[in-house]
């Protein structure tokens, strides 16, 4: 009995090595890209968000997976979800008095849609979205409220949400000047506050009334720098100088504010593992863990910057690599291809660094969260394709 055991196991465990060396065969992009559509037949079925950054943060991988390998099989899974929602005429149903950011970086797809299909009643979804900006509640200097339920307040997490898609709307349907003004605008008011140049790092979030249970009495600004938070704002700022004239007024701000955080992120680069800790520059401090989805944003908006000038090759492309080599080493491998690991769950601003690293690690598949997919996906794209 215990040799039938014996051998039973030696197949189990040849068998794991087989599926381990038959993904590996693949670009880790398109086995991810493959293993998300074989593990959900539609990406709501992981998130149950519905119209929702959630899924939306997975799809815009697959726009780019369509465009580099011209397989039909990611533009379909684009559309199974999108046509869930967005009717004939364009219109869509969610819930616009939340005045929620994360419903609007849905739009992104939509415009991805009508750059690919042609098909009008994606056109008319990015124009009711881009006029749902326009209704989007201020603070007193007019930056954005994250969502209704958070008044006044400003995160990085939703710089990314709303700024790349007004810009790349802009850049689509003739209406650059104004598109390029409120991107811009919001991106370098965040800045104003949150990004600290001592550190070359931005905290999570602002709030210009010093109300939230987390913000600093004199300044209004979160307590820590958290990953996926300044990834979220690191990730906007290439996204939107891609279709943001070089002559515009506040252009090299931009490219001032992406060599800070580029500087920053050297800086804070964990030696052992070439990635970045759940809090960015407290990686000695007790608790601290290394984690993937920000970490993988970081690999995205180096990649991006380098690849477009925008930061110095020689000096940030060996960083770059060393992060790369260590996000491969938190991928492992089921029956149905690549599953990412140890990156945070979806969560909101903390009140201090114990509940930053107190939040739960978690992999998918395995959880509801696909921040990891997301981060994973758009970093072996830029590193692969």
């Amino acid at each position: 009995m215990k040799k039938h055991y014996n051998i039973t196991k030696f197949l189990f465990a040849a068998f794991i090595l087989l599926i381990g060396c038959k993904s590996n065969d693949k670009k880790l992009s398109i086995a991810f890209g493959d293993a998300i559509i074989d593990r959900y037949a539609n990406i709501n079925d992981l998130t149950d968000k519905g119209w929702e950054y959630s899924n939306s943060i997975v799809l815009i991988s697959f726009e780019k997976l369509y465009k580099e390998t011209n397989d039909v099989k990611y533009l379909n899974y684009i559309k199974t979800y999108a046509d869930n929602y967005i009717e004939e005429d364009g219109s869509i149903d969610y819930n616009r008095s939340a005045h929620n950011l994360d419903h609007i970086q849905p739009g992104l797809l939509a415009l991805g849609l009508y750059e690919m299909t042609g098909e009008e009643k994606y056109a008319l979804a990015a124009k009711s979205i881009r006029k749902d900006v326009d209704e989007l509640p201020v603070n007193s200097v007019g930056g954005f409220w994250h969502k209704g339920d958070y008044p006044n307040q400003m995160w990085g997490d939703g710089i990314y949400m709303a700024e790349p898609f007004v810009m790349r709307y802009g850049a689509m349907f003739n209406d650059i000047e104004k598109s390029a003004e409120i991107a811009t605008y919001q991106i370098t008011l965040f800045a104003e506050h949150a990004y600290d140049s001592t550190r070359n790092l931005t905290v999570h979030a602002w709030d210009i009334t010093k109300e939230a249970s987390w913000a600093d009495p004199a300044t209004g600004l979160s307590p820590e720098v958290w990953s996926r938070g300044m990834g979220w704002y690191c990730m906007a700022l290439v996204d939107v100088l891609e279709y943001l004239p070089k002559d515009h007024k506040n252009y090299n701000r931009l490219i001032e504010i992406t060599r800070g955080l580029a500087k920053g992120l050297k800086t804070y680069q964990d030696e052992k593992s070439g990635l970045w800790f759940q809090v960015v520059d407290k990686g000695r401090e007790k608790g601290n863990w290394i984690e993937t989805s920000g970490s993988s944003m970081f690999v995205y908006f180096l990649k991006t910057a380098i690849d477009k000038g925008y930061i110095n090759s020689d000096v940030y492309l060996p960083i770059v690599n060393k992060a790369w080599i260590g996000l491969k080493q938190n991928v492992s491998y089921d029956n149905k291809g690549p599953i990412i690991n140890n990156f945070v769950r979806s969560m909101g601003v903390q009140n201090n660094y114990d509940e930053y690293i107190a939040v739960e690690k978690v992999s998918v598949p395995g959880s509801r969260h696909p921040h990891g997919y997301c981060g994973i996906l758009l970093a072996s794209i830029v590193m692969e394709l």
